[in-house]
């Protein structure tokens, strides 16, 4: 019988069977630990997409278009990630387009978006300033018209803003009538 190196146990066939297997398993073990395992590509990755929403705002109208998007009846369109959309506000006659806020900023009708997470925008228009010209022709033996920001001897031009409310005076000299106001007809053109 052969006795162990410590030499207090027996040395059998089955002391030789475990310590042969733990060997064995310790071996396995740092092989296994010094693998790397590696992931293979998805063959057909699901892409990530992101929501762009659009808005209109102010007292004006008119539209923003870009790929997908007509707002004025369709504002949402799911784009890929890290697309760049490029949106195009268009005021209404009547309207004038003022500003962007949120994913887009400035008084540029063209802006363009990154894709990178959901974004909102909002175009905002306003109404659109109206002047309106007056052209005063008048006969006058003696006299002038007047109105606020108007003095007319005889022939005058001014621009006012749409709204403006003019108050036409006519003031006759002293041995002179005043016979009315007419409005002459639009020339042809």
């Amino acid at each position: 019988m052969t006795t162990s190196a410590a030499g207090d146990k027996p040395f059998n066939k089955t002391n030789y069977k475990l310590l042969l297997l733990g060997l064995f398993l310790m071996i396995a073990l740092t092989s296994l630990s010094a693998c790397t395992v590696t992931e293979s590509p998805d063959p057909n990755p699901v892409p990530i997409n992101y929501q762009l929403s659009v808005s209109l705002s102010g007292s004006g109208s008119g539209h923003v278009s870009a790929q997908g998007i007509d707002c004025g009846s369709d504002c949402s369109e799911s784009f890929r990630a890290a697309t760049n959309v490029q949106l195009e506000a268009t005021a209404r006659a009547g309207s004038t387009f003022k500003s962007w806020q949120g994913a887009c900023t400035g008084s540029n009708p063209i802006c363009e978006v990154t894709m990178n997470h959901s974004q909102q925008v909002t175009a905002v228009f306003e109404l659109a300033e109206v002047s309106y010209h007056l052209n005063l022709n008048f006969y006058s033996l003696g006299g002038q018209v007047s109105a606020e920001g108007l003095d007319c001897l005889s022939t005058c031009e001014a621009s006012f803003a749409a709204g403006t409310v003019l108050n036409l005076a006519a003031v006759p000299d002293a041995h002179h009538d005043f016979r009315g106001f007419r409005r002459l007809p639009k020339p042809r053109g």
